[in-house]
């Protein structure tokens, strides 16, 4: 009895989830990527910390946070897509689950010691780059 009502609820639950909707957004969802190596050091953490601080402040659920290594052979086809030479922060619009434009945020080497214009410059970079 107990295995009818559950099964009669996830019956019910499943025909009335409107699991399209939910796709369609995340296909047209901009991605905000962080590039590594198998090699990390404290700059490259420090990338990591200041991109994930300022999309969490700023850009939450409006964009989605990937944090890739890119010495992962399954990954390595990164490098040439986004022709990424280092460590790297790349903003990748996404139109119909397709990528129709990217920017590599290079200046992000520029502000690695002051926290605060780090973020600035990504924040300002995600958020012009949202309105093109």
């Amino acid at each position: 009895m107990m295995l009818k009502k559950c099964l009669l609820v996830l019956f019910l639950s499943l025909m009335f989830a409107n699991p399209i909707k939910a796709e369609v957004n995340n296909q047209d969802k901009s991605v905000v990527y962080y590039f590594h190596g198998n090699k990390r050091c404290s700059s490259c953490m420090k990338i990591e910390k200041y991109t994930k601080n300022t999309v969490e402040k700023n850009f939450k659920n409006k964009v989605d946070l990937r944090i890739v290594n890119v010495d992962l052979g399954e990954n390595s086809h990164f490098i040439s897509d986004y022709n990424i030479y280092s460590k790297a922060v790349v903003l990748v619009k996404m139109v119909n689950g397709k990528k129709v434009d990217y920017k590599n945020l290079d200046k992000i080497w520029y502000h690695i010691s002051n926290q605060d214009k780090f973020e600035s410059y990504v924040k300002t970079e995600i958020e012009d780059f949202l309105l093109k």
